[in-house]
């Protein structure tokens, strides 16, 4: 009788469980359809409401290791290229192949850009999304383009990067908390480049310690306005940094008022916000909205390339025939200075290729925002799959596989992406990553 009951007990535990794990299977089944859910690719939708997005976080956030995450699905389902899961609250179509990423990317009828709420932080009050966000991109993109315009960049540019350095060389504490050092010189650059000189030093190192707070959210998995919470205080930090915005972006806007818009020259990507107008003749973005836009531009503007450098220092360090052979490029690039020349020019920095085929590979093996979101306004047929709900893409996957890495010719018969590659795959090179690394090696997914 007992042994009965304790069995009973058992059953019903186990029953529990495999209801609990199985949830939101059985919820998706039902609010589908038999059909519709058979047509979905295949996965793990995880537990009820948190999905997967525990091991999202674990492998991302705490590991630092996203491949563990795709390697689990990879061993699970094969090599699809598209796997069903549910992350930060949303069922989500995972995306590793490249040719159905290009696809999705060009298609903006059937999808739309789609991050999670701790992404959405860098968006103020959603004017963003009522406005017409790429031509306001294209505003300040254009002043951007061509190398006759980014030219004039140049020279502040290596002015900043040169103080930089001299007040590093000077520090008498180690080590430098690089990533920290480098995002505070992009920073000052990037404001420089879209508010112009209308910021002085002490709003502008406000602001790069309230960007460090946004930071330290952004893919977060508890994005809650609770007491306590990290999210409370990037909330407040943001709140801050629109309120230094309006003001610079108000005294902007009462300058080109009080002379009528005739006498004032356009200095930056935001006066060329301020002074746009449409095809009414009416001026489009108000302060809010030029908020909005430049937000999160500020933030990637600084912290990816920042995160970017650092890899670039580590590689090269681990790799000093790399850092020979790029030096050796720019030496020969000063050689051929005119003896009446002063500084860096854009023609030079055209000149750097083996340079520039190494910054590829770094961004390559090293993908600063390895995921991507889009959500299908309606559903989709992709692959005889189809999506019904966000899309994660998974970039970092597919910049590892090798076969769709550039093609390098380099001389002295080193090829600079088959050194990076080992070298990293060498990292702490556990059973696990060697069986992934020769995975991602011996298959295409392109």
């Amino acid at each position: 009788m007992e042994l009965m009951n304790v069995c009973v007990i058992i059953g019903v535990v186990l029953g529990f469980y495999v209801f609990v794990r199985r949830f939101n299977e059985i919820w998706y089944l039902f609010k589908l359809g038999r059909k519709l859910n058979k047509s979905l690719p295949p996965g793990d939708l995880g537990w009820p409401f948190v999905g997967s997005t525990f091991s999202f976080y674990k492998a991302f956030k705490v590991e630092g290791d996203p491949y563990t995450f795709i390697h689990t699905l990879l061993l699970r389902y094969g090599r699809v290229g598209m796997y069903k899961s549910h992350l930060y609250g949303m069922p989500t179509i995972i995306v590793t192949n490249p040719e159905i990423c290009r696809r999705i990317y060009l298609d903006d009828e059937r999808f739309e850009p789609n991050y999670p709420k701790s992404v959405k932080i860098l968006e103020t009050n959603g004017d963003f999304s009522k406005i017409d966000h790429k031509s306001g991109y294209k505003i300040m993109a254009s002043p951007m383009n061509g190398s006759e315009v980014l030219s004039k960049h140049v020279e502040f540019i290596e002015q900043t990067v040169e103080k930089g350095l001299e007040e590093w060389s000077s520090m008498r504490r180690e080590p430098i908390e690089l990533v920290d050092e480098i995002g505070g010189l992009l920073f000052k650059i990037i404001l420089h480049i879209f508010l112009g000189n209308e910021i002085d030093g002490q709003a502008m190192a406000e602001l790069h310690t309230l960007y460090k707070e946004l930071g330290l959210v952004i893919m977060s998995f508890l994005p809650y306005d609770l007491p306590g919470f990290t999210y409370r205080r990037a909330l407040k930090a943001r709140k801050k940094i629109e309120k230094i915005l309006h003001c610079v972006i108000e005294k902007k806007r009462k300058r080109f008022e009080k002379d009528d818009g005739t006498n004032e020259v356009v200095h930056c990507q935001v006066d060329k916000l301020i002074v746009a107008t449409n095809e009414n003749g009416s001026k489009p973005y108000n302060n809010s909205t030029i908020i909005d836009l430049i937000l999160g531009i500020f933030f990637a503007g600084h912290n990816t390339p920042a995160i970017a450098a650092m890899w670039a220092l580590l590689h090269i360090s681990q790799n000093p025939h790399i850092f020979q052979m790029a030096k050796e490029e720019q030496e020969s690039i000063i050689r051929q200075r005119p003896s009446t020349q002063k500084g860096l020019t854009f023609q030079e920095i055209k000149q750097m290729k083996y340079l520039t085929k190494f910054i590829n590979e770094v961004l390559r093996r090293n993908t600063v925002a390895p995921t991507n979101f889009r959500k299908a306004r309606t559903y989709v047929n992709i692959n005889e799959s189809t999506n019904v709900g966000d899309i994660c893409k998974i970039g970092r996957i597919i910049h590892q596989n090798q076969e769709n890495s550039s093609l390098l010719d380099l001389e002295a018969g080193w090829s600079l992406l088959t050194k990076i590659a080992r070298s990293l795959t060498c990292l702490a090179p556990s059973q696990e990553t060697i069986a992934f690394a020769k995975l991602l090696g011996s298959h295409s997914e392109g």
